[in-house]
């Protein structure tokens, strides 16, 4: 029933929600715009409400791929009461773990070849230059194969790496990858809400970004029916960085999912480190914190700004989290303070439900 009327939803919502994401009474982005991409930068140092900001974002999306490297997502989750409405797995190195995430081998493709060894010739601290390009050679023909060939098992995929001396390749995607054929498809796992939990992780491993790279190749294949789609990273600076293949993942993320209804985020306590796409494809900014360089944010902004605004805007509206420096000109909005309003993002959901069971109800009769 419930299923019925989201898709319902989907279907038929008016244009004054239609590919809106609401963080204030005042600030809706249009995420769908033609003008630019709108991809997302959450900045700032931890307790100042990034992740309920992420959260409500994610939320007004079709669909939302959340990467959690810091643990603790799915407590924000419980703790607004959304739980019903997302679900939760986890990708951890070793067998047996609760909730795990695991896709088929006969999912990768050809493309899953530069996030493997690295993203078309960089260099990682776990396979160098040589070693990448021997993998490549190796790997091409199999992963070219269609995606139901009966040869497109785990099995062949390890024979294969055992025998150019590759086996810990294939022990590290096991993270992710079916030892049975019998994973998730990418579209149960795009489809919806997912948070995926990745703490602890060792990110030398490339199984969280052969996840993604895989599932931003889904929605691109897909994305004529699949809704508006978010493929996000939380605390970018311990999985994301440029040299992961996560952070290669989440930069063609940044770089091409414009033309295919699919939105990048990546939530941090620094952007220095960050894949090159990802900060050249950052159009909706949030900075959570005063401590950062001004001169350079006034630089990159061309606007006068002052952090104290931040400390200031705290005192007097009594607002301890979620107020921060938004900055989307490319979608009309000029650098301002602004409360990332929870009980605005309720209000919203609870308008659009209302108005969806009553459109719901006036179509069966």
């Amino acid at each position: 029933m419930i299923d019925s009327i989201m898709q319902f939803y989907m279907d038929t919502r008016s244009t004054k929600y239609k590919n809106k994401v609401f963080l204030s009474e005042d600030t809706a982005i249009d995420v769908n715009s033609m003008n630019d991409a709108s991809n997302w930068l959450l900045i700032g140092v931890s307790s100042e409400g990034k992740t309920t900001a992420i959260v409500i974002i994610c939320e007004q999306y079709d669909n939302a791929i959340l990467v959690d490297c810091k643990g603790g997502g799915w407590n924000t989750i419980e703790n607004l009461g959304l739980s019903s409405q997302w679900k939760l797995y986890t990708i951890r190195e070793g067998s047996g773990t609760k909730n795990s995430l695991k896709i088929n081998v006969r999912e990768l493709d050809e493309s899953s070849l530069n996030v493997i060894t690295g993203g078309g010739g960089s260099r990682r601290g776990y396979m160098s230059i040589r070693m990448g390009n021997i993998v490549r050679h190796a790997l091409r023909p199999f992963l070219s194969l269609p995606p139901f060939s009966a040869e497109k098992t785990f099995r062949n995929f390890s024979l294969i790496l055992k025998k150019h001396r590759f086996e810990h390749l294939a022990e590290d995607l096991s993270a992710i990858l079916d030892e049975n054929d019998e994973g998730m498809t990418r579209k149960d796992i795009i489809n919806g809400k997912k948070l995926v939990d990745v703490y602890g992780f060792n990110f030398d491993n490339p199984a969280p970004g052969v996840l993604v790279d895989t599932l931003q190749n889904y929605v691109k294949k897909s994305s004529a029916y699949l809704g508006q789609t978010l493929i996000g990273v939380d605390d970018v600076q311990k999985g994301a960085r440029f040299d992961t293949a996560l952070g290669v993942a989440l930069g063609n993320v940044f770089a091409e999912g414009r033309a295919f209804n699919m939105n990048g985020l990546a939530s941090g306590t620094n952007f220095g480190d960050l894949h090159k796409k990802v900060k050249a494809n950052c159009t909706i900014h949030l900075w959570f914190s005063p401590s950062f360089d001004i001169r350079s944010l006034e630089q990159k902004y061309n606007a006068e700004l002052n952090f104290d605004d931040i400390k200031n805007f705290k005192s007097l509206n009594n607002k301890n989290k979620g107020v921060c420096l938004f900055h989307a000109r490319s979608h009309g909005f000029e650098p301002k303070i602004m409360y990332i309003d929870l009980n605005y993002y309720r209000k919203i959901r609870e308008e659009k439900y209302k108005t969806v069971f009553k459109s719901y109800s006036e179509y069966l009769s």
